[in-house]
């Protein structure tokens, strides 16, 4: 905490620290930390070219989320990461954006990733304008049928959630309307 009253924040540190940041960024290896100094010197607009502070944050949280995924613990908290870099991406106007996007695809495609992480994944990436490999949304549909006949309702919602944000994203409102009358009979199961 910063003068026990709440966590640190980027305006808190001094143009000395600011430096000292700069200085040390380059030799950091660990991506999390890397990330985190390169987004603070992003956020204060420190140097001649506070964009390039911004590039590095969104690729060291992309690395950072990957180092999550693949631990196959705490899978969850990498979602944090990916907003993060997409958020940055979408600030700076980045220009390898799509490639980024792309990169984030290859996270979804996973063997061991928790259900809730690859649905919050897709859905990311279709909000950002991106339409994953259609063999996602073959694999989403067989994971919303097979969790309806398990009678899992929870995931079952969350998959057809995702149905409907994938043809929303495609502009297929018929098939869209569909997933949305499956995803009120869904409530109806859940109330019986």
């Amino acid at each position: 905490t910063w003068n026990h009253s709440r966590t640190i924040i980027p305006q808190d540190f001094t143009e000395e620290q600011l430096e000292i940041f700069r200085q040390l960024l380059p030799k950091i290896i660990e991506p999390e930390l890397n990330a985190r100094i390169a987004d603070v010197l992003w956020e204060r607009k420190y140097g001649d070219k506070p964009h390039q502070f911004a590039e590095i944050a969104i690729e060291a949280y992309l690395s950072s989320a990957e180092t999550l995924l693949q631990s196959q613990k705490d899978q969850i908290f990498s979602l944090e990461r990916i907003n993060r870099s997409v958020t940055l991406s979408r600030r700076i106007k980045y220009k390898n954006f799509r490639s980024m996007l792309q990169r984030i695809e290859t996270f979804v495609e996973q063997d061991g990733l928790e259900e809730i992480v690859s649905i919050r994944i897709t859905e990311l990436l279709l909000k950002s304008g991106f339409v994953p490999n259609s063999k996602l949304l073959d694999r989403s549909k067989k994971r919303y049928t097979q969790y309806l006949e398990e009678k899992n309702y929870e995931l079952a919602d969350q998959y057809c959630g995702l149905i409907i944000t994938w043809f929303s994203a495609t502009k297929e409102e018929d098939l869209k309307k569909n997933a949305q009358i499956d995803q009120a009979n869904i409530l109806i199961f859940r109330a019986e």
